[in-house]
């Protein structure tokens, strides 16, 4: 009803979308703080791609975000681009692709979820400094470093996905605990206040 509403022009929907994606290790998270470092490198991955995104200015129409928002952690800045306000909702589909159906990664669901608690700490802004490794610095002290999300607790829907993909190259070069992996990580942001026009 509501596609049909907005194809006859009734309804004004406020939607976005963006995909990210990542190659690398997407190690468990652990009970302790020794994947600071993963988080950070996975953090500063994607940091690439969204300030690309929001370098484009047909995306800066809506205002996800403003330098309000911005997190001052340590010497490091950063700007979530999915903000508790305004209320935007936020849906999440990870693809995770594999050229192996043994991969480690999907094996069982309790380690599915430890190694998507990293992904999902690494598109957050840091809460604190000891949520960063004390050996990295921002090059410097004004740079701006993009996240997706202010906190997690933003996402509103998520939808998990395993694809057996042989045209993928990942390289067993990482310990087994730590296979690499290839996600494909679309993002979906809307008003959930669609404006009726007539």
């Amino acid at each position: 009803m509501r596609d049909a509403l907005i194809q006859a022009g009734h309804i004004r929907s406020s939607t976005m979308a963006l995909r990210l994606r990542y190659k690398g290790t997407l190690p468990p998270c652990g009970n302790h703080d020794s994947r600071k470092e993963d988080k950070h490198r996975i953090r500063l991955y994607f940091h690439d791609q969204l300030k690309r995104y929001m370098d484009d200015p047909s995306l800066q129409a809506f205002l996800l975000s403003t330098s309000g928002e911005r997190k001052r952690i340590g010497n490091w800045q950063f700007q979530p681009i999915i903000c508790t306000r305004p209320p935007f909702h936020c849906e999440l589909e990870i693809r995770i692709s594999t050229p192996r159906l043994d991969v480690s990664l999907v094996e069982n669901q309790g380690d599915l979820d430890s190694r998507l608690k990293t992904l999902f700490d690494a598109l957050r802004a840091p809460r604190m400094v000891q949520e960063i490794p004390p050996d990295r610095e921002p090059a410097s002290p004004d740079d701006l470093y993009y996240v997706l999300l202010e906190n997690d607790s933003l996402v509103t829907d998520l939808i998990i996905r395993t694809e057996l993909d042989f045209s993928r190259t990942i390289e067993p070069r990482h310990p087994q605990e730590a296979p690499e992996v290839e996600l494909d990580i679309f993002v979906r942001v809307r008003d959930p206040l669609d404006i009726i026009v007539s």
